[in-house]
């Protein structure tokens, strides 16, 4: 490569020196197409020149050809020594292929030249060759193109050195005296600054040794006035500087060095006594003293350390030992941190891998904008860490933890909570101190001691939450740990406080320095944690899963151990207690074998709830499942109780099954249904049941809420059922009820809710039950038998949408609110024997629009109405029609007076229904609305004259 590089120069050397001895200066040969040439020597080879020793002999745009084209075709191989020199209207130069040398001079103080394009056929451009081009910004440069002396001298407009990327080396004095250079970005590609690179370019205020510079040679940066900042990359290693480089920077008052090892300097940094005096060195936290002892580095006066050693992605760190960093801050103003929640848990510099665990000293001290952190992998937080937070609301602390300095949370007045997770040990004294903010800290098994004031100045008066409680202080630990003085929680907070800790251990923190001063020290609901369970001390070598709701509650997803070992000695897990997983997201729980009771509430609302009960179970509490999300309940034989209400509200239940042989309850026949044997009760159904024949009641809540649940035949076996049995069964449409049941054993608000379009009270019926047992917003016809006597309170009450309604003769007493809110009530007629309807029973109170129903009483004798409210909102909108000698009795009548307009009854006779004879003989299955359905119909169906299910 040098000999090849020798060649080359010669061979330009030749050309010139041919070039100058066969014209003399300011002649040319030959001008064709406004561009003067000469001939090199005899030869038919050209080169551009100028006219005459006057320069100026180019303007606007010149395109040098490939080729003359005359008798001849000469090749145009070079732009000759002062070609262009001193053409200030020079605005572009398109320069030929066969160009392969740029001559000394050759564009010298063309002022008015923005770019140039060099080809990549040019081999050599001679010293000065752009000099004094003081509007040249845009150049194309080859890369291997041989580059001579003082190249771009002067060339003021050049900002950017991007055309450099791939060269080596910044020439000899190739960027003198250019004043645009501001802010120097040198490509990476340069490894070498020779003599005199940027001497003069006083525009020059920072200046990055970036990491593939080698050396930087004699007055590389004389002059540069202004520089004032020398950055060296942390990747520099070693690098030889001449003792002259920085001559006449004055203004050099700052050295960063950011590699953490320092580099070889083999002549030193360049520095005269004086800036070696004056100048100070910032070095990386951790390598102060390497620096003070190195060669060259120790020459400096004044050598500091900064607060980091590197800075990665956003965050600075400070190197703990060869695996580990601490994350820390930029300098003493803090503040070095916008809105960040996330901490990562490694990061890679200088090719080592590095593991991040601790928040340093004064690290996010006074960053405001910070409102939630995670701590991943973190075991120390160093004092005054978070100091000064104001916005700082939440911290998730990791469970590698091992201790937390002093001060590191004071002033964080937006903390309310603070849980620590297993593995802390010590914290440290003013950790909290001023949080006002704070109300519960949960405070791990592992933690030993608490310094003073850690907490001065806290409420922690808990939180007023459904099922929490209002604890302040949740301490998991078995032995009470140390609190280094009274005044580690302030004197008010010893009497108003609840704390809680470990259920077996309350009369140890009784006995216990400092912890016995709290007024309100209770149990907890467990005694300690392991894997994310909690559990309680039940008995000799007995735990039950506790409730950890404090804490988020249990784990939510696994095969839940049937021995746990606690303090050196193993439990037997034997049950679950009261609202253990209460309220608990995406749960799937398989219970040990071991266990025999799920408490009250256990797993009440529960979501996305997939349980599997052990087969060990005796008893499952009250509300055990109440209002969860659970899809299948499996009930092992061994199941001898079920509380109230186990599965109530449970809307995605879609599979109950009892285990044969289960001596107490069975789901018979298989119709996922829960029922009592005994006494054949349905307790709880799903939304897949059916009734099987032979069952005697339904009980209270039933069905409650399984929206999924379709229509449903009520078997004649059953002779009760119990409030709000069917209540929010939003999907079923129809129900044929048990033609034997007597109405008054059915309990309130049954249908309360559900789905019903119309409905058939059966024949024989003589007291249809109040208190809401049909009131479903959904009901458009009611068909009531001629054997009813009595319609008791609020039976129909909120049936909005029925519009037709038939009181039958035999019907004596409508009670208080019978038929109240049938706010779409276009007919109605009321039997001849009606002889009572109570307050509001017809009363519509939110009626808008075209509201005029017609109302027909057959009665003679107008009946007793107890007040004049019973067709509030019906007396000016409606039409009264009653027996023509009877209208006067009506007009002066209690109440019925209030009616605006009252006629006599037209009975004019009434249109009979033909009937098809030729569809009598067919078999036709109709719906309960008596419309004709196909066989592809599903639900309740009449076919010759009996209703049946159609599934």
């Amino acid at each position: 490569m040098k000999t090849k590089l020798h060649t080359r120069i010669f061979r330009a050397m030749l050309v010139a020196v041919m070039m100058a001895a066969a014209f003399p200066a300011g002649a040319y040969f030959k001008y064709l197409n406004g561009i003067y040439y000469d001939r090199t020597g005899t030869t038919n080879k050209f080169y551009v020149t100028y006219k005459d020793s006057t320069y100026n002999s180019y303007h606007g745009t010149v395109n040098i050809p490939d080729v003359l084209i005359t008798n001849h075709n000469y090749k145009v191989v070079a732009i000759g020594e002062r070609a262009f020199k001193d053409c200030p209207n020079l605005v572009n130069v398109t320069i030929g292929a066969n160009v392969d040398t740029i001559h000394e001079y050759a564009f010298h103080n063309c002022t008015s030249l923005p770019s140039i394009n060099i080809p990549s056929t040019v081999e050599i451009i001679s010293d000065n060759a752009f000099e004094g081009c003081t509007s040249l910004s845009n150049i194309s440069l080859p890369v291997n193109t041989i580059l001579g002396k003082n190249l771009f001298k002067g060339c003021s407009g050049i900002t950017s050195l991007s055309f450099l990327s791939g060269r080596k080396a910044i020439e000899i004095g190739m960027f003198r005296d250019c004043s645009g250079l501001t802010n120097l970005q040198l490509p990476q590609s340069i490894d070498s600054i020779c003599d005199y690179a940027f001497m003069g370019c006083h525009g020059l205020s920072k200046l990055t040794i970036t990491n593939k510079i080698k050396s930087i040679g004699k007055f590389a940066f004389k002059d540069c006035t202004n520089i004032d900042t020398l950055i060296i990359d942390v990747a520099v290693s070693g690098i030889s500087i001449n003792s002259l480089a920085f001559s006449g920077c004055d203004a050099l008052t700052t050295i960063v060095s950011n590699a953490i090892v320092p580099p070889v300097l083999d002549k030193g940094l360049g520095l005269s006594e004086q800036q070696l005096e004056n100048v100070k060195l910032i070095v990386p936290h951790s390598s102060l003293e390497a620096y003070q002892n190195a060669d060259g580095w120790k020459e400096i006066a004044n050598i500091e350390a900064r607060a980091y050693d590197f800075k990665k992605n956003g965050f600075y760190y400070k190197v703990i030992n060869n695996n580990d960093v601490a994350i820390t801050y930029k300098d003493t103003d803090y503040n070095s941190y916008g809105h960040i929640s996330d901490l990562p848990s490694n990061v890679s510099f200088n090719g080592n891998q590095y593991n991040i665990t601790t928040i340093g000293e004064n690290a996010f001290r006074n960053c405001s904008q910070i409102k939630s952190m995670f701590l991943r992998n973190i075991k120390i937080i160093e004092k005054n860490a978070f100091m000064g937070c104001y916005n700082l609301e939440e911290v998730n602390y990791s469970s590698v933890q091992k201790r937390i300095g002093s001060h590191a949370f004071e002033g964080c007045t937006k903390l309310q909570r603070a849980i620590f997770e297993e593995g802390l040990e010590y914290i440290d004294s003013c950790a909290f101190y001023g949080c006002s903010n704070l109300k519960s800290i949960t405070l791990p098994a592992t933690l030993k001691r608490i310094g003073a004031k850690a907490f001065l100045g806290a409420p922690l008066n808990g939180f007023n939450a459904y099922y929490i409680g209002v604890s302040g202080i949740y301490c998991n630990a078995w032995t009470p740990p140390v609190i280094e003085d009274s005044n580690a929680f302030g004197q008010s907070q010893y009497s108003n406080v609840v704390v809680k800790v470990p259920y077996s251990r309350l009369n140890a923190y009784e006995q216990a320095d400092n912890w016995r001063d709290f007024a309100k020290l209770q149990r907890n609901t467990y005694d300690f944690n392991k894997d994310g369970v909690f559990y309680r001390i039940s008995g000799n070598n007995k735990v039950n899963i506790a409730t950890g709701i404090e804490n988020g509650g249990n784990k939510r997803d696994a095969i839940l151990p049937e021995q746990v070992v606690f303090n050196g000695s193993t439990y037997t897990v034997r049950g679950v207690d009261d609202g253990a997983f209460y309220s608990v997201y995406d749960i799937n729980i398989r219970i040990p074998n071991t266990v025999k009771q799920i408490g009250n509430y256990a797993f009440a609302k529960t979501m996305e709830a997939q349980v599997v009960l052990g087969d060990s179970v005796e008893s499952i509490g009250r509300g055990a499942f109440n209002q969860s999300y659970l899809h299948v309940i499996n009930i092992p034989k061994s199941v001898t109780f079920i509380g109230d209400s186990a599965f109530l509200a449970t809307p995605e239940l879609n599979h109950i099954i009892v285990e044969e042989g289960n001596p107490v309850y069975d789901s018979r026949d298989n119709s996922n249904s829960l029922i009592r044997t005994a006494d054949n009760t349905l307790i709880a159904g799903s939304n897949n049941s059916f009734i099987p024949e032979g069952v005697t009641a339904i009980e209270d809540w039933a069905f409650y809420a399984k929206f999924k649940l379709g229509d449903m035949i009520i078997p004649n076996s059953v002779n009760r059922i119990g409030h709000l049995a069917f209540a929010g069964c939003s999907s079923m449409k129809n129900v044929v009820l048990p033609s034997s049941l007597p109405l008054p054993v059915y309990g309130e608000g049954v249908f309360f809710g559900s789905g019903l379009i119309k409905l058939e009270i059966p024949e024989g019926t003589k007291t249809i039950g109040g208190l809401g047992v049909f009131s479903s917003t959904k009901l458009q016809e009611l068909s009531i038998p001629n054997t009813v006597e009595t319609i008791q309170n609020s039976a129909f009450k909120d049936c909005h949408n029925l519009k037709n309604i038939t009181i039958p003769n035999s019907v004596k007493v409508i009670e208080d609110y019978a038929f109240y809110q049938s706010q779409s009530l276009e007919e109605l007629t009321i039997g001849s024997n009606v002889e009572t309807i109570g307050e509001q029973a017809f009363h519509c109170a939110y009626v808008v629009g075209n509201y005029h129903p017609n109302i027909r009483c057959l009665a003679e004798n107008p009946p007793i109405l107890t007040n004049e409210n019973c067709f509030q909102s019906i007396y000016s909108r409606g039409t009264l029609y009653v027996p023509q000698e009877s209208v006067e009795l009506y007009k002066n009548a209690y109440g019925w007076k209030n009616f605006f307009t009252i006629l006599p009854i037209d009975e004019s006779g009434i249109n009979e229904v033909p009937v098809d004879p030729a569809a009598e003989d067919k078999r036709q299955r109709y719906n309960l609305m008596g419309q004709p359905v196909g066989d592809d119909y599903k639900g309740i169906v009449i076919e010759n004259g009996k209703k049946i299910l159609v599934k």
